[in-house]
């Protein structure tokens, strides 16, 4: 979490959902973009912090974790910074063996 990953391709995400409003606005993530991963939520859903044009937006893809999206090559791994780990690293490298 609070790791910065690269769009690989473009691909978007929703924006403006909330607990009372689960209607999301489609937000373009152009190749070369720069996410910060906020977090697998348990329902499947993958949310990013990400600024575009100097607006600051939190989104969402619903992708069941990030490493669906690693694995799909749409994202990689630019920055781990002082985040702490989600998925060990023995479970990261038995999911990509499969």
């Amino acid at each position: 979490m609070n790791s910065k990953w690269e769009a690989l391709r473009d691909f978007s995400i929703g924006i403006g959902s909330h607990a009372w409003n689960p209607n999301t606005t489609s937000l373009l993530i152009k190749k070369g973009t720069i996410l910060k991963w906020d977090d697998d939520a348990p329902n499947g859903n993958v949310w990013f912090y990400v600024e575009i044009d100097g607006v600051k937006h939190r989104g969402k893809t619903e992708s069941g974790s990030i490493l669906n999206l690693v694995k799909s090559g749409f994202i990689q791994l630019i920055d781990n910074g002082q985040s702490y780990r989600v998925y060990s690293k023995e479970y990261v490298e038995r999911y990509f063996s499969i």
